[in-house]
Order: C-alpha cells, then structure tokens, then sequence
C-alpha cells in the first residue's frame, strides 16, 4: 500500500469503483464475503440502535444540579401533591415498579423505618409507582406506611424522571418503572439520584 497513488490502488481489481453493482451483487452471492459483511454490518445496525437509545434515556434523566421536574399527582388519600409545596426542604422520591410485591415492599418498609430520622432533618419522602390512589390506600395500611404514596397512572412524572424504561422478564419484553430514588434539595434541584 506504500506505493499506492489512489484508492483503486489499493484495493484489489475485482473491487473498482466502476464495478459497484457487480461487487455489491457479491457480498449476497459469495459465502466468504456475505458472512463477514453481515457479521460487521449488524453489529453496526446494534451500535447505532443502542446508542440512539442510551442517549435518548439519559436526555430524559435529569441531571445531578438541575432542576427536578415538577409535578402534582395524587396520593392514598386522594389529595393532590405537588412537588413546589415541598420547596426549602428536601425530598426523597422514590419511583418502585408495583404496590406490594416482595420488593417494592421491603423498599417501602425501610422508608417508613427511616421515617423518623429523615423528619429531624425536615425530610419528606414520597414513592411514586403506576398503580391508582385505592391500589396505594390499601398498600399503605396493609404495611403500616405513613407518608404519601403518589399514583403516576399515566407515567408522564415516571418519563420526567428517566425511570419509565423498557424491562424484561422470563423473556417478556415490556415497558414498565425502574426502581430508582431521586434526593431533592431545598432548592428543587436533584442532589442524588
């Protein structure tokens, strides 16, 4: 290649640029040339997909520093709860996929357990989740939790906050919410996530 002058030097005759369509023709036709090009070209299709969608997820994360996204959902009780209230103080949000499974539960319960301590430092903690207002009332007396459970029934705050994502289970592919937790300041920017 050291002594090529063009690009036709360098590849082999039967590759010219005059042959396009011919050699296109071959990477179809001929087994040694049709496995690597495949090979090459789905992990590019793979690359560029996951890319797209990684980026397009952490467009919808906010970011440790901004601002957290506003919202007023209802809780257990049905009253409206919007985050504005909670400004001057901090905020512990967090997103569990469903009301009383196993998980979900023992995250909630070690939330109600915490409960006191976040309170001296003037903490208020809020799980969100899918389900509707009569789903969480009978979850939070089932369990004994006290602070608000939030029903996000459309998921537009789940979306807000990057944690509405696509899940997999025993091969079943769905979209459904992350388990994530957010801490807000005072301010009502994201401190944690």
């Amino acid at each position: 290649y050291a002594n090529a002058k063009n690009a036709d030097d360098v590849l082999s005759p039967g590759w010219r640029t005059a042959n396009f369509p011919e050699n296109f023709t071959r990477l179809f036709t001929e087994p040694k040339l049709r496995e690597p090009f495949f090979r090459v070209f789905l992990w590019t299709v793979m690359f560029a997909f996951l890319s797209v969608f990684t980026a397009a997820a952490n467009a919808a994360t906010p970011a440790v520093g901004a601002a957290a996204p506003e919202f007023a959902l209802p809780d257990q009780h049905g009253k409206l709860r919007r985050l504005i209230e909670w400004r001057g103080k901090w905020v512990v949000l967090y997103f569990y996929p469903k009301d009383d499974t196993p998980g979900c539960t023992k995250e909630s319960c070690e939330f109600q357990a915490a409960l006191p301590h976040l309170k001296k430092r003037q903490a208020a903690v809020f799980g969100i989740s899918i389900l509707d207002e009569a789903s969480k009332a009978k979850f939070a007396e089932k369990h004994g939790l006290t602070f608000p459970l939030l029903a996000d029934a459309d998921h537009a705050v789940a979306e807000k906050y990057g944690v509405w994502q696509e899940k997999t289970n025993y091969g079943r592919t769905y979209m459904g919410v992350a388990r994530v937790t957010y801490l807000i300041d005072a301010d009502g920017k994201v401190a944690r996530r």
